[in-house]
């Protein structure tokens, strides 16, 4: 039950698409947390490989000067000279230093650290207009280099950090460590330069000016155990923000559904024949939920008007009936009361006042029926001991059964058992049951039982009459039907409806089990009361 409830399906419904949502939301942060460490791993390479290039060329020297810029912050003018005096020439780095005549002279003195002809140099303008130029060789500077290395290395540990030197023709040149970068990964490097995750280590490749190759390796445990707490972080709020999203949107259905609710308990009032109840106006402020308790409330209003106009008519025809019956019934009974009236005449009065018994039986079954069924409400519910009222109507009943040749049977429990119902409802329910099993069963018994079930008492009534067939018994409950092997038999096709409507206005359960040419088996569950 608490599975189709629909503010269930509904507040899960939310929670899984909630769920779904927040995870592609983590999945795609997670990714770009991933990309942001990788250009972060990279962007440290980076300032690794321009620190070493500087330290590949200038060495020591990197001291000298007050800041090292690209080559491009070499002044243009500048620049023009020394390309006019040195074609070709490519400046890799621009240091400076201050100088001038006093403490407050911020005048920059630029020195230019250029590729020219395949070789590295150091170019700066002279006061007189000419040009410094002097060779450089980077082998000269491999210790400093190596000093950085080690200080990296230092600093990060060889199971975070590695790089390497290779040559042109791939030959080492100097590494921070021994095997730091594996010529395997370089060879993987040429081949696909963008920086890679291989095993444990991010690699990327570097190249000097004068064509050496830098690869730097930078170790990925800091980061899996940063995105391994991110994960579960996000893991543990993903939990719990699914279970908020289930909870609001449990109280959002709960509110939702509100109207529908009260809408269900109004029709099982309504269904039980109370046609005045109204339901109250949403403080929701919904329009759906008013524009459903407007409808509901004005078709309600509909019905009720409508069952009162037909409760007054067919209490009017029954009236209306009820006064011509009763005359002729008195005019029939007056004329058999003559002793002067001939045989015949006398016979064709007693038909007729037969056909006018039925017919006012009839009328009345009808109108009782309709009454049942149009106001439960009006039942005349008693306390009273249930075995002590059959056993005195079967006693009563005893003699038209023996008169048949029939077997009767009554089995009642020792102690007593109370409910709360119509007394003589009651009484009219057990006097069809029994009447119904008397006129269709010709031989063998009719067994009348009662017996008790937690809080419901069973009262079942068996016979071994002609049965009914499977393909009539959804059918017998319904007015004035009557099965083809019994329209033989007087009666009228109404016992059994106000069997049912007696069930229905107490609330009980009916049910029959049937065999044909073997008998019927009718019956009735009634809760129990507390004895008083």
């Amino acid at each position: 039950m608490f599975r189709n409830s629909l503010k269930t399906r509904l507040a899960l419904s939310y929670a899984l698409l909630f769920f779904v949502s927040c995870l592609i939301i983590m999945t795609l942060c997670s990714y770009l947390v991933y990309q942001l460490l990788n250009n972060a791993y990279d962007a440290n390479a980076e300032r690794i490989a321009r620190r070493s290039a500087e330290l590949h060329l200038l060495g020591r020297r990197t001291g000298s000067f007050n800041e090292i810029l690209n080559g491009s912050e070499y002044p243009e003018e500048e620049r023009k000279i020394l390309e006019e005096k040195f074609p070709g020439t490519t400046i890799l780095f621009t240091g400076y230093r201050f100088g001038g005549s006093g403490p407050g002279d911020k005048t920059r003195y630029y020195t230019a650290f250029a590729l020219q002809g395949g070789e590295y140099c150091e170019m700066r303008l002279l006061s007189n207009g000419g040009v410094y130029r002097k060779k450089i060789y980077p082998e000269h500077n491999k210790s400093s280099l190596r000093n950085y290395f080690s200080n990296l290395l230092l600093n990060r540990g060889q199971e975070n950090f590695g790089i390497a030197v290779f040559e042109k023709n791939d030959a080492l040149y100097l590494e921070s460590h021994k095997n730091a970068v594996p010529f395997e990964i370089l060879k993987k490097l040429q081949q696909k330069p963008a920086p890679q995750n291989i095993d444990k280590f991010r690699y990327a490749l570097f190249h000097f000016a004068d064509g050496r190759k830098v690869v730097i390796a930078t170790g990925l445990n800091q980061r899996l155990a940063y995105l391994a707490n991110i994960t579960s972080i996000g893991a543990i709020l993903l939990v719990c923000m699914t279970a908020a999203g289930a909870l609001i949107a449990w109280f959002l259905t709960r509110r939702f559904i509100r109207g529908v609710k009260e809408t269900t308990l109004a029709m099982n009032r309504i269904s039980s024949g109370d046609y005045s109840f109204r339901l109250r106006e949403s403080t929701d402020h919904d329009r759906e939920i008013q524009e459903l308790t407007a409808t509901f409330n004005a078709m309600n209003e509909r019905t009720e008007n409508l069952l009162k106009e037909l409760r007054t008519v067919s209490d009017n025809v029954a009236h209306d009936l009820r006064t011509p019956l009763t005359r002729i019934s008195g005019t029939v009974e007056l004329m058999l009361t003559r002793k002067d009236l001939p045989e015949d005449i006398w016979n064709d009065c007693v038909s007729v006042a037969e056909e006018i018994s039925r017919l006012k039986e009839l009328v009345n079954t009808i109108m009782e029926i309709s009454r049942t069924n149009a106001a439960p409400g009006t039942l005349q519910r008693t306390h009273f001991d249930l075995t002590a009222v059959t056993a005195d109507f079967c006693e009563f009943m005893q003699v038209a059964f023996e008169e048949k040749g029939l077997e009767f049977t009554l089995q009642l429990p020792e102690e007593k058992i109370f409910i709360d119902a119509d007394k003589n409802m009651f009484q009219r329910l057990l006097s069809n049951l029994l009447g119904n099993a008397l006129k269709f069963t010709d031989r063998g018994f009719v067994a009348v039982e009662i017996c008790r079930e937690g809080a419901l008492v069973r009262l079942s009534v068996a016979d071994s009459g002609c049965g009914i067939p499977h393909e009539d018994q959804s059918q017998v409950f319904k007015r004035f039907f009557r099965s083809d092997t019994s329209r033989h038999l007087q009666g009228n096709g109404l016992g059994l409806s106000l069997v049912k409507a007696i069930v229905k206005a107490h609330k009980w359960q009916i049910e029959l089990a049937s065999t044909p040419g073997e008998g019927s088996l009718f019956t009735v569950s009634i809760p129990t009361a507390q004895e008083q």
